[in-house]
């Protein structure tokens, strides 16, 4: 096994192909340096993220190369009578090329995680204030910033501020977060001067969000109506029950629940008969903490009889009755928890709350000892978005409550949130339970305004302990290698009963469909994807058509290897540290597919005849 590897190294080095793709990286590297950047902070994410793309990309083409021509170039040479005369089996001589191969790899990895550890390190070294490296925390409690005309603006003790230049007596600032920006000074002694560095962050997400929403209560026809804005799961509506006179109709109430919204839509199996799936309910007490689930068959009306206009178009309008005990109608609100529903957002959606459907986001799962000393952080980025448009909002006001839920103490605090920027909230570490984590609410938004976050990441991060660039640089490689290593054996396995030219553009074509299987599924939901929507065709043909592009798909889906488990793009993107946790999903991933692929291979290897 050693000289079969030892010999596919060599191989691969006189074929020149590895030298080759190392030499392409290393200048695709040196002019990722020169691509333009707002900011040194985004030059040096640039630089990453072009390396990893530039890795991939010809790693890819190496693997391609060296595994799809390895074997018939052995048996089109003659040199595999050499191993068959030898006490080698077929196993042994397909295990050895794959491994020599993925150490070849390995090799190329190295010298391109080396090339990208240089070239980002002299992306940092171009450190310039007016370049965003820098920035001020207010130490004290009064300081200010003077402009330039003499007017001065007092700023809050640990606000973070840009620093734009160095004045003669301290820096050039501005103050984020108004209308207006103002410029000035701060005396060097009011501030502490941060440089930004490669250590990287690490986050904690969120182990669940929920929603506490308010919804309208009225009598119609001896039911009692519960309007509600919209579906999601983990939402917990609220209705305020006083001075509303319940029905008396025997032991139980019956309750109308009816949706407005479409921003969940739910998945109907047929839409042309408008069926919409069982939403699961929890309805609680809160007087008497009685609790009772119910299940909620939905009911697709177009044909509204009360409309809601949304934007100058009227919403379509969602309804299910269920039977609820006369008990949880004597106190002054009831309670209803979405248990089960499947929203209609795809990945890559947007989800948005608004003053009367506020989030809490529950934190848990944390390592006390790798949280930092002192001063806790929680990092929110949002969307803000003008609710009567699609207009973006530059920023906007909230309210923020963090809290222990294990003793209840909380602190809340005033943010102006700025759209599609990172804003960091600094709290006291006893507000972080061993056990229970940390929630964090956000309340008082603006009528007008609506915060959210595509569906598939989560907007608040609890910020522990930061990772070193070379750890997170090296998480970053293992997850390409286990990619590469994955394509280099289906090549090698497509080696085993095709030419090497169709072997390698076999390769080729299922990394390009991994690539579109990727694109597939952020832009369709489950749904989509679990039914050949034969009912919305018009014709015979039509029918089969969409049977047919439903068959390609589910093929495609099942059987093309992704390329989401192995990229590192969006920590990279964050500056975020790659986590274990991802290295460890993508291994997973890669050794169930490639033991499938070798498996195959090995089949038709051994019952190949060598002529």
């Amino acid at each position: 096994m050693a000289a079969l590897v030892m010999l596919t190294l060599r191989e691969a080095v006189r074929s020149r192909v590895l030298l080759g793709m190392t030499g392409l990286m290393c200048l695709f590297a040196i002019g990722s340096l020169l691509w333009p950047s707002d900011n040194d902070g985004q030059r040096v994410i640039l630089v990453q993220r072009h390396c990893y793309r530039a890795l991939t990309f010809f790693g890819l083409l190496a693997a391609a190369f060296l595994g799809g021509a390895s074997l018939p170039r052995e048996i089109s040479s003659k040199r595999i009578y050499s191993l068959a005369t030898k006490p080698v089996s077929r196993f042994e001589m397909l295990l050895g090329r794959a491994i020599g191969l993925i150490t070849v790899m390995f090799v190329f990895l190295v010298l391109g995680g080396a090339i990208t550890l240089v070239v980002t390190h002299i992306a940092s070294a171009r450190k310039t204030y007016a370049g965003g490296s820098y920035t001020a925390e207010v130490s004290d409690a009064t300081a200010k910033i003077v402009a330039e005309d003499g007017s001065s603006e007092e700023v809050k003790r640990g606000q973070i501020l840009p620093v734009s230049a160095k004045s003669s007596d301290g820096y050039r600032v501005s103050l984020a977060g108004r209308e207006e920006e103002f410029a000035g000074s701060i005396a060097a002694r009011s501030v502490q001067l941060h440089e930004r560095s490669l250590a990287l962050r690490r986050m904690v997400k969120p182990a669940q969000v929920t929603a506490v929403c308010q919804g309208k209560v009225e009598v119609s026809n001896n039911e009692v109506l519960l309007w509600c804005g919209e579906l999601a799961r983990n939402h917990t509506w609220t209705f305020d029950l006083r001075d509303l006179k319940v029905p008396q109709l025997g032991g139980d109430v019956p309750i109308r629940l009816r949706f407005w919204r479409l921003q969940h839509e739910p998945t109907y199996t047929d839409r042309t008969k408008h069926q919409a799936p069982i939403v699961l309910f929890r309805l609680r007490n809160p007087a008497t903490g009685e609790t009772a689930h119910a299940e909620g068959h939905f009911t697709y009306l177009r044909a509204e009889t009360r409309p809601v206009p949304e934007r100058g178009k009227s919403l379509d309008r969602y309804d299910a009755v269920v039977a609820v005990p006369l008990a949880f109608f004597q106190g002054d609100t009831l309670e209803a928890v979405i248990k089960d529903y499947e929203p209609k957002y795809p990945p890559g959606g947007r989800v948005f709350y608004t003053p009367s459907r506020t989030p809490t986001w529950s934190i848990t799962g944390i390592d006390p000892g790798q949280l930092p000393e002192g001063q806790q952080t929680i990092r929110a980025q949002f969307i803000i978005l003008n609710r009567r448009g699609i207009d973006l909002i530059d920023h906007t006001n909230i309210t923020a409550r963090i809290g222990n839920p294990a003793t209840g103490d909380s602190e809340t605090y005033q943010l102006n949130l700025r759209s599609q920027t990172p804003t960091h909230i600094r709290f006291p570490r006893r507000l972080i339970d061993d056990d229970k984590g940390v929630t964090v609410t956000l309340s008082g938004m603006r009528s007008t305004v609506a915060i959210g976050h595509a569906s598939n990441e989560t907007p608040i991060y609890l910020v522990r302990t930061p990772g070193s660039l070379w750890g997170s640089t090296g998480r970053s490689l293992a997850l390409l290698f286990l990619q590469l290593s994955l394509f280099t054996v289906l090549a090698v396995a497509a080696s085993t009963f095709l030419s090497a030219k169709v072997a390698i553009l076999f390769t080729l074509v299922v990394a390009l469909a991994g690539w579109v299987k990727d694109l597939i599924l952020e832009t369709r939901t489950a749904a989509e994807l679990a039914r050949p929507l034969a009912s919305e065709a018009a014709t015979l043909q039509e029918a089969a058509g969409l049977w047919i592009s439903y068959l390609l798909k589910q093929l495609l889906v099942g059987l093309a290897p992704g390329f989401r488990q192995f990229s590192s793009s969006t920590y990279v993107s964050r500056s975020w540290a790659v986590p274990w946790s991802a290295v460890g999903n993508a291994l997973s991933y890669a050794m169930v597919y490639t033991l499938i692929c070798f498996g195959l291979g090995y089949l038709f290897f051994r019952a190949r005849e060598f002529e």
